[in-house]
């Protein structure tokens, strides 16, 4: 017997747009996080330290990571708009099917 499952479209479209929300925050602070040592000027405040391209690669990968952590969270947002899509095609049918005189079923 299959399990029913009670969703609300409306519900489902808020948070796909509380996660883009998020996702567009967090794409943004990467941007932030790739520019930090060019922003702080490193290389002029710290001459030939090791530390300048140490922090570039760490600030490169944090970077990356963020991006990595929108997609993901682009694409849980993306499911939750497809599912609100579907539930509100299921609703739909169920209701035409509701609609219906009983000799026509």
């Amino acid at each position: 017997m299959a399990e029913h499952i009670t969703v609300n479209p409306a519900q489902l479209s808020a948070l796909s747009r509380s996660y883009q929300q998020i996702s567009t925050r967090i794409d943004g602070l990467s941007t932030i996080v790739a520019a930090a040592p060019g922003s702080a000027d490193l290389t002029s405040a710290l001459p030939g330290s090791r530390i300048v391209p140490a922090a570039s690669t760490t600030c490169g990968k944090w970077s990356e990571s963020l991006l990595a952590a929108c997609t993901n969270i682009d694409v849980i947002a993306q499911a939750a708009d497809a599912l609100a899509v579907s539930a509100l095609a299921h609703e739909h049918d169920q209701s035409a099917a509701l609609e219906k005189p009983l000799w026509s079923r």
